[in-house]
């Protein structure tokens, strides 16, 4: 299954919309633009992403003090550079997040 795309019709997701979906806090289903299905997040594919998503935290303080000591830049730089980068990482990785569908649409 390709990622962001339903998998009723293909119907490719733009970053942006698929971005709103990733950043809903509430209701995990939603309806496709295209055919009208009823989609949410594959669960299983999500569970295998996440750590890999949020693998860097981990290492936070090795990159930090590193990034400090190398450049000589004060800590409160090199915090928000590593945030920077966390959040285009984590971004990059969901992009290989897949949606499924709950129910099929009645014509």
């Amino acid at each position: 299954m390709n990622s962001r795309t339903c998998p009723n019709c293909n119907h490719k997701y733009p970053f942006k919309k698929y971005l709103k979906v990733l950043l809903r806090l509430q209701d995990t289903q939603f309806e496709c633009e295209n055919c009208k299905s009823t989609l949410t997040v594959n669960l299983s594919r999500r569970f295998v992403l996440a750590p890999i998503a949020f693998f860097p935290i981990l290492i936070t303080r090795t990159f930090v003090s590193f990034f400090s000591e190398t450049f000589q830049s004060p800590s409160w730089i090199s915090y928000s550079l590593f945030g920077v980068i966390l959040l285009l990482w984590i971004f990059s990785v969901y992009q290989f997040d897949s949606f499924k569908l709950t129910e099929k649409p009645s014509y």
